[in-house]
């Protein structure tokens, strides 16, 4: 959530940074102006969520520059800070769709209030139309460049930093019915659960799993097992795709997800629910801790489960050989440093779990069919400094 406060007393702004925990509101960036025309410019610039603005302001008063920040297609919830408590301005902040109007000294209590009322109202909006367009996109499998970007602004609403698409698959004595509600056990403060139409069977239920900013795959995974050991007997089988930022790529996710719930139901008969679960967690680790020591006994002792049988099931639910699944997803990680930093070899092979450069150029080339300058040239990714 982003804020603007426009006033021009350096004096205010330094005291509500003072005496307001923003964080604590769910406010991640706060930007100051110190007259209407600047306030007009930020407002068009950053697109804050929330505005505080001043009315009696040098050049560009407080109701002009509102009404400049009328026209923009992002406009801000608007609260009034003024030291006059006339009919007059309050008439014209009515006009301009200002939600509330406080009057100075600013009282910090009611100011929270009124910011935790609007934050509420925003976060609300914007899920429902997060909702809105998710059901479009996973029975379309696309939205129109303009609705993706709206939908993708109302991730960073709801503090949405990655998303994954989540397959629950009813086991054979459970009734599908209730695959059409979030799992008590899945929820959490660090992640949004949202039931999704797909088309697919009465036995299987796809959701949008949102991760809030900071929180952790491991959240999901907690969930899961969780859910594992509430419904054991119902042999359920819950498959999470790849995290993204970007919901273009939620079709291929959900596809992703769906694939692995068959795979995972097909053979649990050999691999039971906590296995199922167990199996997650760990290719969960692999996929965050790639730069550290995966070896199968490494993971097999970290989990507690024996290394032959790590291999033989990790196969038998997600359908490729543990050894090259790390490689693929190191490989992967590292085509990305390539394209996306300006990195040397060197360190990019440290942070993809290689011994030394050698061993990475090696395994790159023979995975990609091009060594890594090669490809960080065709990628146009950053030259090495």
């Amino acid at each position: 959530m982003k804020l603007l406060i426009a006033d021009d007393q350096r004096s205010l702004h330094q005291f509500l940074h003072t005496v307001v925990d923003w964080a604590a509101l769910g406010i991640a960036e706060v930007q100051s102006a110190y007259d209407g025309e600047e306030a007009a410019e930020l407002a068009a610039s950053m697109e804050p969520d929330l505005l505080l603005m001043d009315i009696r302001m040098p050049g560009v008063d407080g109701i002009e520059a509102l009404r400049r920040i009328q026209s923009l297609p992002n406009k801000p919830k608007a609260v009034i800070l003024s030291a006059y408590d006339q009919f007059e301005y309050a008439r014209e902040a009515l006009k301009l769709s200002v939600s509330q109007y406080l009057l100075k000294p600013v009282d910090t209590e009611l100011l929270e209030g009124a910011l935790r009322e609007l934050i509420t109202g925003i976060r609300a909006e914007a899920r429902s139309l997060l909702e809105r367009e998710l059901a479009h996109l996973s029975l379309a499998g696309r939205l129109p460049d303009e609705r993706l970007a709206a939908a993708e602004q109302a991730l960073g609403r709801l503090g949405i930093g990655r998303c994954a698409a989540l397959t629950r698959m009813a086991g054979p004595e459970e009734d599908s019915a209730s695959l059409r509600t979030v799992p008590v056990a899945l929820r959490s403060e660090g992640t949004v659960l949202l039931p999704l139409l797909t088309g697919g069977g009465e036995g299987e239920q796809v959701f949008f799993a949102g991760l809030r900013v900071g929180v952790e795959r491991e959240a999901l995974c907690a969930g899961l097992e969780r859910c594992a050991a509430a419904e054991d007997e119902t042999s359920a089988v819950f498959e999470l795709s790849r995290l993204t930022g970007s919901l273009r790529e939620f079709p291929q996710l959900i596809a992703e997800s769906r694939e692995a719930a068959l795979r995972a139901r097909e053979g649990s008969g050999e691999a039971a629910p906590r296995m199922m679960e167990k199996l997650r967690c760990i290719r969960s680790h692999i996929d965050s801790h790639l730069e550290g020591d995966l070896s199968l006994q490494t993971v097999a002792d970290r989990f507690g489960i024996d290394k032959f049988q790590l291999s033989r099931t990790f196969k038998q639910a997600f359908g490729e050989n543990y050894w090259p699944y790390v490689t693929r997803r190191r490989l992967e990680k590292a085509a990305q440093l390539l394209c996306g930093t300006d990195w040397k070899n060197g360190r990019i092979a440290e942070a993809t779990g290689y011994a030394d450069e050698s061993h990475f150029s090696k395994a790159f080339k023979k995975h990609f069919g091009m060594a890594p300058k090669e490809y960080r040239a065709a990628g146009a990714g950053p030259a090495a400094r």
